[in-house]
């Protein structure tokens, strides 16, 4: 199979696999068959919330405990007790007191009375009413079952109680309730200036964020919470309500699963959930889901960046891609969740679409080994069977293809020390015991003959330019040898890093501006950057003068010799303005300008990011962003006067950039001038 072949079965490949991921993701997002994978999603995430302990907020839980300690009946609870309970929140100066209770049974007129003045001496108490399913002949629908009219006269407000009884949801939403009735704790944060009571505010979509299981809210036992010592409650929130564990018969359970129910964490009861709404508004941390159309382009694009990129590679290796790829989801839907109170279906993703990726890989890898495998076999069988086909014979390689050893006249090659696209530099010795390095350019690295003439002739050029200018590499001989394959050129050696011009073979490593930035923590202070850029303009304007461009400015190609910096790796060197593949295949990503090389403006771009690099401390991917915090460098003034040469010098539309390198140099020389007055 050719290359062509081969790559377009691979793109096809990646193609259906990317349609597969999508569609399964997409079905598995929308429709309901993916449901519990968004609950899912939804759970997860409180495994690692810590709990947050509130001092806010109180539950009185009418447990059986206090049922029996105060010798209440298991349906309805003297209603004095409850104005016992609210005259002791009005003597600790509690906030508001929010009834989880329906007060809607006759009861006993005195003690009915007694609760009115509890309920209008505290001032701030909320009370609960019911919906309730009704069938009727002739009518269906919902009633409310409030409570009575004395008490909802006496009560600040009153408020549908959500009874939450699908006990197998965990993902909820807040119900405010309706335009005529609000619901309990969304009225309880109205009073305590949360929210406002309007359309607006009601109709957000807010999904309950729990804090933990049930207990992580402080609560009493209604019998201990008469108990407390005088202001335990002051300032506080209180919730009252509760059933027992076990109910009459037609009626429902106050517990209900939430999140950690599923790692096996209990149940939380009603009143407990509508504290945690109630904290929810007053805190403002309720959950958000993400948008529907945020959330289909991550599905969407999950489906294409995974689907297609993990069928390009075989099963073994995708395992690996697949596990960085579903740790990265996980991560991010986690951040989201912590940082934002974000959440969306992201277990659809990480928990589906990825491994599905890589099953159709591992499909579309085994077919294919099978039929390779059988068309192979089938061949064999056939050719040799036949008498009249020969053994295979294997040619032997080209000459052309073999890299010889280098012999360079007067020079021993010591070791190499450095490496590239087109060529190896080595540190060599001549005869009278001088240290050059020589760059040896083999024939059988380039695709074709004219490409490798083409560098020579760049080289023939630079050369005798080269001695002109001290911020130029000096080229001091270049020699070629045509029946070994290759050409040489004898340069001379650059500093070492520790060491300077004083070599030591044996640890001999070239000073470069990159390595300098990564020994110095990514940056150089203003004064010394804009003195090494001005020698580099220089440089770069004298080039640029002879009709030449480099092409390949970047740190690691500005060396040091003597402590001058140059512009090194003269490979790319070639006449200005150059068309086609002489300059659209070459250069470095990040420093390349976006038209691409082949001009003297282009190469005053690659030395904008160099710059910027060396200045801010930051990555040239990261342009145009300052380095943070700013303010904390002694330098940050002359910082930001270099930050508006640099975004000249890198200026996108080429109109509006640095038109020469002595335009730079000039802007830079001001520069130094404004911080030495």
């Amino acid at each position: 199979m050719n290359l062509t072949t081969k790559a377009a079965a691979n793109f096809c490949g990646g193609l259906i696999g990317a349609a597969l991921t999508l569609i399964v993701g997409l079905c598995l997002w929308w429709f309901r068959i993916g449901e519990s994978l968004s609950n899912l999603s939804y759970d997860l995430p409180f495994v690692f919330v810590s709990q947050a302990i509130t001092n806010d907020v109180v539950i009185v839980k009418m447990d059986d405990i206090s049922r029996l300690e105060l010798n209440q009946t298991a349906g309805l609870w003297n209603r004095r007790i409850h104005a016992q309970l609210l005259d002791k929140l009005r003597t600790d100066q509690a906030a508001i007191a929010v009834f989880d209770v329906l007060f809607a049974d006759p009861g006993n007129e005195e003690d009915n009375a007694e609760l009115v003045r509890a309920i209008k001496s505290h001032g701030n108490v909320v009370l609960g009413a019911e919906l309730e399913p009704t069938s009727q002949p002739g009518f269906s629908g919902i009633t409310t079952q409030s409570p009575k009219k004395e008490f909802r006269d006496a009560a600040r407000s009153w408020g549908i109680m959500d009874q939450l009884r699908d006990s197998d949801l965990t993902v909820r939403l807040h119900h405010p309730g309706t335009d005529e009735l609000a619901s309990v704790p969304w009225l309880a944060a109205v009073l305590a200036g949360a929210v406002t009571n309007s359309q607006t505010e009601r109709r957000r979509a807010r999904w309950v964020h729990y804090y933990g299981a049930n207990g992580t809210i402080t609560t009493l036992s209604y019998h201990l919470a008469l108990q407390e010592p005088a202001g335990y409650f002051k300032g506080k929130t209180v919730f009252i309500g509760g059933k027992p564990r076990i109910v009459a018969p037609g009626e429902f359970s106050d517990l209900y699963r939430t999140p950690n129910t599923r790692w096996g964490r209990g149940l939380s009861s009603g009143v407990e959930l509508h504290a945690t709404v109630f904290l929810n508004l007053v805190r403002g941390d309720w959950l958000t889901r993400l948008p529907e159309g945020k959330e289909f382009l991550l599905v969407l694009l999950a489906g294409l960046i995974f689907g297609y990129g993990v069928n390009l590679v075989r099963p073994l290796r995708g395992i690996a891609v697949v596990s960085i790829g579903m740790l990265a989801v996980t991560g991010f839907a986690l951040w989201l969740f912590w940082r934002w109170n974000l959440w969306f279906s992201w277990v659809v993703i990480a928990g589906v679409q990825i491994p599905f990726a890589w099953t159709c890989s591992l499909v579309r890898h085994t077919m294919k080994t099978s039929l390779e495998k059988d068309a192979l076999e089938k061949e064999l069988s056939t050719r040799w069977s036949s008498p009249e086909v020969p053994a295979p014979v294997f040619p032997q390689p080209e000459i052309k293809g073999v890299r010889s050893c280098a012999l360079i006249p007067d020079h021993d090659l010591l070791r190499c020390v450095g490496k590239g696209a087109y060529g190896e530099v080595w540190l060599a010795r001549n005869v009278i015991g001088t240290y050059h390095a020589v760059k040896i350019v083999h024939h059988c690295d380039f695709s074709n003959t004219e490409t490798y003439a083409r560098e020579f002739r760049g080289i023939q050029k630079y050369m005798p330019i080269s001695l002109n200018h001290p911020g130029l590499i000096h080229i001091l001989h270049v020699g070629r040898n045509d029946e070994g394959g290759y050409y040489y050129c004898i340069m001379e050696a650059g500093d070492d890093e520790a060491t300077g011009q004083s070599i030591n073979p044996a640890s001999y490593s070239p000073r470069n501006l990159a390595k300098d930035l990564r020994k110095r923590g990514g940056k150089i202070p203003v004064g010394e950057c804009v003195s090494l850029t001005l020698a580099l303009t220089e440089a770069l304007d004298f080039l640029h003068q002879q009709r030449l461009i480099h092409r390949d400015i970047k740190p690691s190609n500005i060396i040091f010799v003597n402590g001058v910096p140059k512009l090194a790796d003269i490979g790319l060197v070639t006449d200005m303005g150059g068309k086609g593949r002489e300059t659209s295949s070459v250069g470095t990503e990040g420093y390349m300008a976006p038209e691409g090389p082949g001009t003297a403006a282009a190469d005053i771009f690659s030395l904008g990011k160099v710059i910027y690099e060396a200045s801010m401390g930051r990555d040239r991917q990261e342009f145009p962003e300052l380095p943070t915090p700013l303010p904390d460098r002694t330098d940050a003034a002359a910082l930001l006067r270099l930050n508006a040469i640099i975004l000249k010098a890198c200026e996108e539309n080429v109109g509006k950039r640095y038109q020469s390198a002595s335009e730079l140099h000039a802007n830079l020389l001001d520069l130094q001038r404004q911080r030495k007055a």
